[in-house]
């Protein structure tokens, strides 16, 4: 699923459940690292990371969640 149709769920189903307000917030990032000793290559890292943050006022109050596991 892609993001955007994701989104468009999560702001379908908070309407379902009553949210009144939400906001949702996606983060995406690769990162490298490469470690030398002596000329050698000693380690390598490399690694992305997906963040989804959703925000919402229900009956007045603010919920807040997050996950790294960003799919259906």
């Amino acid at each position: 699923m892609d993001k955007k149709a994701l989104i468009d769920k999560l702001f379908q189903l908070g309407k379902e459940r009553g949210l009144e307000d939400m906001e949702v917030s996606y983060d995406s990032g690769t990162s490298f690292s490469l470690k030398i000793f002596k000329k050698e290559i000693d380690g390598y890292n490399l690694s992305q990371s997906d963040v989804l943050k959703f925000r919402g006022l229900y009956n007045g109050k603010m919920g807040y969640s997050y996950t790294e596991k960003v799919d259906e």
